[in-house]
């Protein structure tokens, strides 16, 4: 019989490749040696992800409401497609988040610590890869953010429809997956 944390690492492990799936899709064809550069980002990311949503406090929970939205609105502000989508998407994890706190929405603990794990990331000033980078300094990002969607997947479509929103304007299917639309060029 599996452990809880056993069963907690198989669903790391799926959703890091659902994730690792999205941001190929994201970026479209890459070649073989951005694809190996493009795994061990996303297994470094998926590491730094696991650990610390394991370990997140309620002291983590009100950091992460508290100064994200700056964070975010850089993002939403930045002018190319792709990292203003994962702006939409950041926000929509945030206010989720920022709903829960507040008690306008009720989410499990395990969701609160992956919406908290991925937004005290997009805020860290530390990443996998920096952001400055072109075309690739948002990848680590956008590994965070589809795995934390692809984790929180079922409370996400529940607090779409109770706040009527429509996931597409977050660029996201009914299903709360990625679309495939805003590729970015190198």
């Amino acid at each position: 019989m599996m452990s809880d944390t056993e069963k907690g690492q198989g669903e790391i492990k799926e959703s890091l490749e659902e994730a690792k799936s999205s941001v190929t899709k994201l970026w479209g064809n890459v070649t073989s040696e951005t694809h190996s550069a493009l795994e061990k980002v996303a297994d470094k990311t998926g590491k730094w992800f696991e650990e610390k949503k394991n370990t997140v406090t309620k002291e983590d929970v009100s950091k992460a409401v508290d100064k994200a939205e700056s964070g975010i609105e850089k993002l939403l502000n930045s002018g190319k497609g792709y990292v203003v989508k994962l702006g939409k998407q950041a926000k929509l994890l945030w206010e989720m988040l920022r709903d829960s706190t507040k008690k306008e929405f009720d989410v499990p603990w395990a969701t609160v610590a992956a919406l908290t794990a991925t937004l005290l990331y997009l805020i860290s000033p530390i990443d996998v890869v920096p952001d400055f980078i072109p075309a690739l300094g948002f990848v680590d990002d956008a590994l965070v953010i589809a795995l934390c969607i692809s984790l929180v997947r079922i409370d996400l479509k529940r607090y779409a429809a109770h706040r009527n929103l429509n996931l597409a304007d977050y660029g996201l299917s009914p299903e709360a997956k990625p679309l495939d639309d805003d590729k970015p060029s190198a």
